[in-house]
């Protein structure tokens, strides 16, 4: 696992230098000499510091690969990427907000004019960005909406990016009398509409042509896709997932993440399903032949970089797919296999996918501990160090399933003492 995880403190230097350039030009005594010049100060922090957000929520959507290593894979970025936007909006709110306050005092009329859309172009500009952000976010945060209609709704983010980059820009302030200040936010805006249109528009990032081969039924509602390759294949690590796009299948064509249960030496590239809905329901039913856009790898949940050679695994449910092609990946470790024990927790025996494939050649270095909900409970820290009947502390520890789950046995690894940077997690959701 790299150690590269300095992302948040690039977005942190992104967003606080153009409140450096703007604290550079008057000095702070008199920026907050009074009620009014306070409120005013307070405003203009406030949209510098949330436009500047908005644009790391823009890079960030835009799901560049080589971004990963700085935030410790996609699924920690796109969780960044959320309390981003939440945090942008706020700001973004008070600034209209505070802008009009500062004038209460004076003139009710006044305080109103000074953020009446129709004042000025823009004003209105701002407004219109604002709104669409507001029923954007919301949408996202409070309605959850299926993927389909998040995935469309979220293009228009872009536009509300840009309606805000012609506000700050065309909008008499600090912005337009400062060289520095107005040449920084420039190349923000410019560089996040570069971003979100390469992904969201033009869709350039690279893909890989396959075909299904296949489709395995493991038990009622858990089944496989086999694909190969049409041309090259895609390089990836066990524990890596992609985007899977199914060519003229209606609403399978549509792009979405799946681990791979393969290995990267297989010639077959192998996705496992679990019957959730219409496009999981869909997609067990896909043709031999189809042919299947791949776009990946991503995740950097692997233990390739992980120098304990003891791990304990544990999977909830449909979150055992990394480890079976991290499984697999034991056959080719040799001496260098690390010792896992995988806890592999679903509510009952009918519900737990077969392993037996990604076990073989283990050598005993796996060893795999069911645990039935129906019957145990849920699993706990406890438990397993119960059953494993070691200290944990040491360990690494590698958690994929649902996100109470996983958030649930975090906190208690942490309370018995295993370092936050011995716990790895695919907390990717969409």
């Amino acid at each position: 696992m790299l150690e590269k995880n300095w992302g948040p403190a690039a977005v942190f230097a992104v967003t606080v230098i153009p409140a450096l350039l703007w604290s550079a030009m008057l000095p702070w005594s008199q920026r907050f000499s009074d009620f009014t010049n306070s409120l005013t100060s307070l405003a203009q922090l406030a949209g510098l510091t949330g436009m500047a957000l908005f644009t790391v929520v823009l890079i960030l959507g835009a799901r560049m690969s080589f971004f990963e290593d700085y935030f410790g894979g996609l699924s920690r970025m796109y969780v960044i990427h959320h309390l981003l936007g939440g945090t942008a909006l706020v700001l973004l709110l008070l600034h209209p907000v505070l802008s009009a306050v500062k004038l209460l005092p004076f003139s009710i009329r006044d305080a109103a004019l000074s953020v009446w859309p129709a004042a000025s172009l823009p004003i209105a500009l701002g407004w219109l960005a604002l709104g669409l952000m507001i029923i954007l976010l919301v949408l996202t945060f409070y309605f959850r909406p299926g993927y389909q209609l998040w995935k469309f709704t979220h293009k228009f983010l872009g536009l509300a990016f840009f309606l805000a980059g012609l506000h700050i820009l065309l909008m008499p302030s600090d912005i337009s009398r400062n060289i520095w200040l107005r040449g920084y936010m420039l190349a923000l805006v410019v560089s996040a509409l570069v971003f979100f249109v390469y992904h969201s528009v033009l869709n350039k990032h690279r893909k890989y042509v396959y075909e299904v081969k296949g489709v395995l039924g493991i038990n009622g509602s858990i089944f496989r896709v086999l694909m190969t390759a049409r041309g090259e294949r895609m390089p990836y690590y066990p524990g890596q997932f992609a985007w899977f796009s199914f060519v003229g299948t209606g609403a399978l064509a549509e792009a979405h993440p799946f681990s791979m249960s393969s290995h990267p030496a297989e010639k077959i590239l192998a996705v496992t399903v679990k019957n959730l809905g219409n496009f999981t329901s869909q997609l067990r039913q896909v043709r031999p032949g189809t042919l299947v856009r791949v776009q990946g790898p991503y995740g950097r949940f692997w233990p390739r970089n992980v120098d304990a050679k003891r791990q304990v695994w544990i999977a909830g449910g449909i979150g055992i797919t990394p480890f079976i092609s991290m499984a697999k990946q034991m056959r080719y470790g040799g001496e260098k296999a690390p010792v896992v024990d995988l806890f592999y927790a679903t509510r009952n025996k009918d519900d737990a996918i077969a392993l037996t494939d990604a076990l073989a050649g283990t050598s005993g270095s796996l060893r795999v501990f069911n645990w039935f909900s129906d019957t145990y409970g849920r699993i706990t820290v406890a438990r397993i160090r119960e059953i494993l009947s070691e200290d944990l502390p040491g360990k690494s520890f590698f958690l994929c399933g649902p996100l109470p789950m996983m958030a649930s046995l975090r906190r208690q690894l942490r309370e018995v003492g295993v370092a936050a940077k011995d716990i790895y997690s695919e907390e990717f959701e969409l």
